[in-house]
């Protein structure tokens, strides 16, 4: 009887012993995705605001015309319209004669967002969306500063999902 009970604290010492190996193991492997997700931010650095979120690099227009932001879609779903709220920033007190803590919005927030590339944006991809700018920017100048913010309820979906894409990259052909 002995005997059997020694076995059983043998196994269960085994057992506790693997338990703690995998433990190891596997919150290793978490610090190092966490410290490579860290690293794939710090190179295209995306504000994620719900359901997408967007790149704090953008492409303004020489004439102050129109902002172009690159956007990442986590949704399910594909996009076909984004109401957002593009906001200025000043550059410095200094040299606008503003405060640079205020926020100031530059576009009309009931148009659209247009997407720049052709086809629909889908799920997990990334897409240039361009935002028409107010005409009359007193003081703004190239040192300002541009944000976007959007509400998950301005993010519009199609009734009807296009196909999906095939291996090669193209549409794939109805019946």
């Amino acid at each position: 009887m002995k005997k059997k009970s020694s076995s059983f604290i043998g196994i269960l010492e085994k057992n506790i012993y693997i338990n703690k190996l995998s433990a190891i193991l596997v919150s290793t492997f978490m610090l190092s995705g966490l410290a490579m997700g860290a690293e794939k931010d710090a190179e295209d650095p995306f504000v994620r605001t719900g359901t997408i979120s967007f790149s704090k690099k953008y492409i303004l227009a020489e004439d102050f015309r129109h902002i172009i932001f690159k956007i990442q879609n986590h949704n399910p779903r594909t996009l076909t319209q984004i109401f957002g709220w593009v906001y200025r920033i000043p550059a410095s007190k200094e040299e606008s004669g503003q405060d640079s803590k205020k926020l100031i919005l530059v576009n009309n927030p009931h148009q659209g967002g247009l997407l720049v590339k052709d086809g629909p944006h889908r799920p997990g991809q990334k897409a240039l969306w361009r935002f028409q700018l107010d005409h009359n920017m007193h003081g703004a100048s190239v040192k300002d500063t541009f944000t976007l913010r959007v509400s998950p309820k301005s993010v519009f979906f199609p009734s009807l999902e296009p196909p999906p894409l095939s291996t090669t990259g193209k549409k794939k052909k109805g019946r």
